[in-house]
């Protein structure tokens, strides 16, 4: 697995900052739920440096969708 770094953090950063900026309440806090999504990103962009498949960016839209959907209930 790769190891968290400044890219990842950079982007968990800027994700919480656009969580915040749409005034929806999430059931979880939003570093939390900015995190979640810039590692579900991670597992499909690198893909096919683990496993040899090729990224899935529809499948990366469908479950940031889901399991944004789902934070905000």
């Amino acid at each position: 697995m790769l190891a968290p770094g400044l890219v990842e953090q950079r982007a968990t950063t800027l994700f919480a900052k656009l969580l915040v900026e749409s005034g929806v309440c999430f059931a979880v806090p939003t570093g939390v739920l900015a995190q979640a999504i810039v590692r579900i990103g991670d597992s499909f962009m690198y893909s096919h440096l683990l496993g040899g498949h090729e990224p899935e960016t529809d499948n990366v839209i469908s479950l940031v969708n889901l399991l944004l959907d789902s934070a905000s209930r």
